[in-house]
């Protein structure tokens, strides 16, 4: 998802959030299991975050945990 993103915004960067926010699990994936996706200049990072709680508080801490995550790769970058 952030790949095409980028490829269709034609942004520098792009982040996407997919998951199990509940409030039951899907298939065999359990709520709370979520996966950002983060692409900047070419590279697509990927993290996997076990969270816990509701619906609403696990959609809360997918959004803190993808900004943490996308300005991790741009300091990342930046120092590189």
């Amino acid at each position: 998802m952030a790949e095409g993103a980028v490829r269709i915004s034609k942004a520098d960067i792009s982040v996407s959030v997919t998951g199990v926010a509940g409030p039951s699990r899907e298939d065999d994936k359990p709520v709370g299991l979520v996966y950002i996706g983060c692409c900047y200049k070419g590279e697509t990072h990927v993290k996997e975050c076990d969270l816990s709680g509701d619906r609403h508080t696990i959609r809360c801490q997918s959004t803190k945990e993808a900004l943490k995550f996308v300005l991790d790769i741009i300091k990342t970058n930046q120092q590189n």
